[in-house]
């Protein structure tokens, strides 16, 4: 009977070491792959704001020629809107704005801008709530002499870039810099009016 109780637990302790040794050793977690986190801040939608702005630029007149004029200080104001899309982290749209000026053109107090209006195309790049962008587009704008008085229309480019930032999902603030080339015939014939302008803006935005 000994014989036979020492033969069993030498068969239950081979066999139990035989399961043991097939027992697999338990499985590593995967090590999560570290990825870059998509923007948060959304760029898309409409907004309206205004912006104000300091210019400087020459103004002359060709055939007869006359000029060319510098213009040394041009305050500006003036109101915006457009609409912007987002892909990833591409930002574009589209924007208008009517801008008017002080103290433009220099020297000719009875002279002036009415305004210029602008319609352009912009893209950018977004980095979270920060937004590098260039547009460029079409412009016009109404030049007038009361005394006479006359009347032309101006009409040409504007381009530029900006940097605009997200405080809140609904309000957006920036800078940019706006170039515009305009030229049209005045009230004299064959004459013509050609200004260049450099302007550095301020700007707040609406987002809805």
């Amino acid at each position: 009977m000994k014989c036979i109780l020492s033969i069993s637990a030498a068969l239950g302790l081979a066999a139990s070491t035989a399961i043991a040794g097939n027992v697999a050793p338990p499985a590593l977690a995967p090590v999560p792959v570290a990825q870059t986190p998509a923007p948060t801040y959304n760029w898309s939608g409409a907004y309206f704001g205004g912006y104000a702005g300091q210019g400087i630029g020459t103004m002359e007149y060709r055939s007869p020629a006359a000029g060319p004029y510098n213009i040394d200080q041009a305050w500006s104001y003036g109101a915006f809107a457009g609409y912007n899309w987002q892909s990833g982290n591409l930002v574009y749209g589209v924007e208008g704005s009517v801008g008017m000026f002080e103290g433009f053109p220099p020297g000719f107090p009875n002279e002036s801008y009415d305004y210029i209006a602008d319609v352009r195309a912009r893209v950018g790049y977004a980095m979270d709530n920060v937004l590098a962008y260039g547009f460029a587009g079409g412009s016009i704008g109404q030049y007038t002499i009361p005394s006479t008085p006359a009347t032309w229309t101006l009409y040409g480019a504007n381009y530029g870039a900006g940097l605009e930032f997200g405080v809140t999902d609904n309000l957006s603030i920036g800078g940019e810099y706006a170039g515009h080339y305009l030229t049209g015939e005045t009230d004299t014939p064959g004459q013509t009016q050609h200004t260049f302008l450099h302007e550095l803006r301020v700007r707040a935005a609406v987002r809805f």
